[in-house]
């Protein structure tokens, strides 16, 4: 997903969701490290996304199931 260079609020806003659960993701790594390897990370996250696409945050769920490709070596 390119950024826009003029985003809409909503563009914003789903951009912030996608943060949060990746930040989320991070912590728990920290926070227990071993927890999650690469492909589980890569799970999680394709998890997320499925999620985020069931309450209706497409945008988001676009953006988490590109970090997940991301993890798994397929940019």
């Amino acid at each position: 997903m390119t950024l826009d260079p003029s985003p809409t609020p909503e563009d914003i806003e789903q951009h912030e969701i996608a943060e949060a659960i990746l930040l989320g993701l991070l912590e728990s790594v920290i926070d227990y490290p071993g927890s999650f390897d690469r492909e589980g990370a890569a799970v999680a996250l394709r998890m997320a996304a499925e999620e985020r696409e069931r309450q209706g945050d497409y945008r988001a769920s676009v953006l988490l199931e590109e970090w997940a490709e991301r993890l798994r070596g397929r940019e």
